[in-house]
């Protein structure tokens, strides 16, 4: 299912089996077969997966074109780092909006 790329069957098939199947495995064949990375790819790949330390590794390997959409890859993989650190995620996400305020 995951070389066809029937991420429906194969999310269900996990679902049918999660004793034994992993849908982060799913999750992470798609982000890996995803021609284009763009916020919507990030927030369905990224955002459900448990495996976390491999969703930073992800945000600090993965390079795009397009600047807007690798700022926004950069920072899920700040804010993801931070929860992992135990820090506010909150107050760590303002920090950063204040830092674009001083352009």
């Amino acid at each position: 299912l995951l070389l066809r790329q029937d991420w429906p069957a194969a999310f269900q098939l996990c679902k049918i089996h999660s004793d034994v199947l992993d849908s982060d495995d799913v999750y992470r064949s798609r982000w890996t077969a995803a021609h284009q990375i763009d916020e919507c790819t990030i927030r369905e790949n990224l955002d459900p997966m448990r495996d976390r330390e491999w969703v930073v590794r992800e945000c600090c390997r993965v390079t795009v074109s397009d600047p807007v959409v690798q700022l926004r890859l950069l920072q899920h993989g700040l804010l993801e780092t931070a929860r992992q650190l135990g820090m506010d995620v909150a107050a760590a996400a303002a920090d950063d909006d204040d830092d674009d305020d001083d352009d």
